[in-house]
């Protein structure tokens, strides 16, 4: 408050009127001690309300993220997951066939 340090009229007027505003502030305080505590209360829910919307923001992002699917199972033929060898076919056997000749028709 540079105008309690100066010696000019202007300045000590000033520093009057400055002391005077800030005793009448403290009177209207001691007055309405209801609407400060009032004001208090009002307060204190707009930051109950506050951390709510907070909450509920979040939640609201959390639902705006694309919804992870389960895995689907593959339908088909599935290559083993670890490497075998590949085992070798086993030979086919060769069925006997009778020879037909033509004598064997005729009869």
């Amino acid at each position: 408050m540079l105008s309690g340090v100066l010696n000019s009229g202007r300045a000590v007027h000033m520093h009057i009127l400055i002391v005077r505003a800030f005793v009448k502030l403290r009177e209207q305080l001691a007055l309405h001690k209801e609407l400060a505590l009032r004001l208090d209360k009002v307060e204190m829910i707009q930051q109950d309300h506050a951390s709510g919307i907070t909450i509920l923001a979040e939640q609201i992002h959390e639902l705006k993220q694309p919804a992870r699917l389960p895995s689907r199972t593959k339908i088909g033929f599935q290559p083993p997951l670890h490497e075998e060898k590949p085992t070798e076919a086993p030979a086919r056997k060769k069925k006997k066939r009778s020879k037909v000749t033509n004598c064997d028709l005729r009869e």
